[in-house]
């Protein structure tokens, strides 16, 4: 590495508009590896420029200025240069560039993070969900951060220790779920690699982390005689109580995440005649289709009378409900569970964990919840296959969806009894 040579080069590019004036442009070459370093403005006669000399040759004090600016130019890219061999580390003819233009700097981690999620914006298969999800753990990286006094922290430096410095902060400091905590973790080693690949940092201080797994836990879900606790609760003195209550309870009934809850609207919902028998007659049903935020794969299911029930309390229209913000409705969630006598730590994410339940289940359209919607009682209670699961959930795959429901006892019957039939 020590031997290794740069050679810095100006060119002339002459102008289309009047081809006897040039812009001198600076490159440099490592390895037989170039890097335009960009124009240096400074705009001449062709006559007045020695390529040999690599000199403005006019005699004048502009002349002299232009000399001295291209002088400094040199310079910079050579400290640049004698700085990353002390540093002893592989460096392209790019890593000089990146550097030649942040005026020598190196970028931070934060500065690399945002020009990360720049790029993600501009991904066609990238979701707005998808983005903010990455914009989040961005968030909460700059709030640890800045409470550890490391903003300007260089990509360079963000360590395995510091890693690691950062998911014990997150998991006793802000008491986050270890499945949370691993999303960040991957976040981060995308980022730094990213980075890496780019020429924003010199190596990848990550290479060869393995992101530590997560074992799978029970899923947290509302059971029958929950949620009926939840609908029949009388929430007349809590206005507010009610309405999250309400929302919740779509979840629990449509599966909806929090994201696309808040976007729900009345174009969602569809009357659609579905015919399961060349010689049965046509059912009109109200079916909802919602593209996911996240995903942007469309959650298609009939609406469910127990939320077509919570509708009608809004004149029918999604839009009328006042969705709060995630972290407000958990907090108002807790709440909740309390009046209503539940001991699970209830968030916007358990209904949708609850709906999946209810589904691999067979108790989607309990006999249970007739008592209170009757319409519920047209349907046959029976459990939904994985395929129909994933469709009415607008998930990509099976995969991971052991994370929302498991088989139980009943599904388990349920199989038993169609067996013996």
């Amino acid at each position: 590495m020590l031997n290794r040579r740069m050679e810095k080069l100006f060119w002339a590019h002459a102008s289309k508009k009047n081809p006897d004036y040039i812009t001198l442009y600076f490159r440099i070459t490592l390895d037989g590896s170039r890097a335009e370093l960009g124009s240096t403005g400074i705009k001449i006669h062709h006559k007045h420029w020695n390529a040999e000399a690599q000199r403005v040759t006019a005699r004048s004090a502009e002349a002299q200025q232009y000399n001295h600016t291209l002088d400094i130019w040199r310079e910079k890219a050579q400290a640049i240069y004698n700085e990353l061999l002390l540093k002893k580390v592989p460096f392209t003819a790019n890593n000089i560039k990146t550097l030649f233009r942040q005026q020598g700097r190196g970028f931070t981690f934060l500065y690399c993070f945002e020009l990360y999620l720049k790029q993600l914006s501009r991904d066609p298969d990238i979701t707005f969900g998808t983005w903010k999800t990455y914009d989040v753990v961005r968030k909460k990286i700059e709030a640890y951060l800045k409470e550890t006094n490391q903003l300007e922290l260089p990509i360079e430096n963000f360590t395995k220790g510091i890693l690691e410095k950062y998911r014990t902060w997150m998991r006793i400091d802000q008491q986050r779920a270890p499945n949370t905590i691993r999303k960040h973790t991957a976040t981060i080693k995308q980022v730094h690699t990213w980075a890496y690949l780019n020429d924003y940092s010199m190596k990848d201080c990550l290479q060869g982390y393995r992101v530590p797994s997560v074992k799978a836990g029970t899923p947290i879900s509302l059971n029958t005689e929950e949620l009926l606790t939840l609908l029949t609760h009388d929430f007349s003195n809590f206005p507010v109580l009610g309405e999250v209550r309400d929302q919740f309870l779509i979840s629990c009934f449509s599966g909806l995440a929090y994201a696309d809850l808040k976007t729900l609207r009345s174009e969602h919902l569809v009357i659609r005649s579905v015919q399961t028998h060349e010689d049965e007659v046509p059912s009109n049903l109200t079916w909802l289709l919602k593209d996911r935020i996240k995903t942007d794969i469309t959650a298609r299911q009939p609406l469910h009378p127990v939320v077509r029930m919570i509708l009608d309390k809004y004149e029918g229209r999604p839009e009328e409900m006042h969705v709060r913000p995630n972290q407000k409705t958990n907090l108002y969630l807790k709440l909740i569970a309390m009046h209503c006598g539940i001991n699970k730590p209830l968030t916007t994410h358990v209904g949708r964990k609850t709906f999946a339940n209810l589904c691999l289940n067979g108790g989607l359209y309990s006999d249970a919840f007739a008592v209170v919607c009757p319409a519920v009682g047209q349907f046959k209670n029976t459990k939904f296959s994985t395929e129909s699961t994933i469709a009415m959930m607008g998930r990509t795959s099976a995969k991971g969806l052991e994370v929302y429901a498991t088989p139980g006892e009943q599904s388990i019957m349920l199989e038993l009894k169609t067996r013996q039939a």
